[in-house]
């Protein structure tokens, strides 16, 4: 035999003998997901936008094959003996470019990230406690 009590959650109901029996809130269980502040969410929706901005266009810049970018591509020595070398620096740029879009995507996930904690932060300021 459960009887409601006021004092806790209303999701939760306490039985006579004192043993708790909770089905959890949408609202405890979203502010245990929250584990960064407003400050830091907000810092890290800034640069994850910074980021995707810079790489998305440095992995265009590699694509072209912009000669301005040649001091950022890992080739060797080796590369320019080959029978056809400016097809293995472009390969060797276009791998440049796929890492560049690959970290912006990363960027777009860790800013999804900061944002949903931003949400958070500031439905738990609304939340009555």
């Amino acid at each position: 035999e459960l009887v409601e009590e006021r004092a806790l959650e209303p999701a939760c109901a306490v039985s006579r003998e004192g043993s708790g029996i909770c089905t959890g809130s949408l609202g405890s269980i979203m502010s245990s997901l929250l584990c960064c502040g407003p400050k830091l969410a907000a810092c890290g929706i800034v640069l994850s936008i910074w980021g995707v901005i810079m790489l998305v266009l440095l992995g265009i810049f590699f694509n072209v094959h912009s000669a301005v970018l040649i001091e950022d591509v890992p080739f060797t020595h080796d590369d320019f003996e080959d029978d056809h070398p400016p097809e293995k620096i472009y390969r060797l740029y276009e791998q440049v470019s796929y890492n560049c879009f690959i970290a912006a995507g990363i960027y777009v996930v860790l800013g999804s990230f900061s944002f949903c904690q931003a949400r958070l932060n500031k439905r738990k300021e609304y939340m009555v406690r």
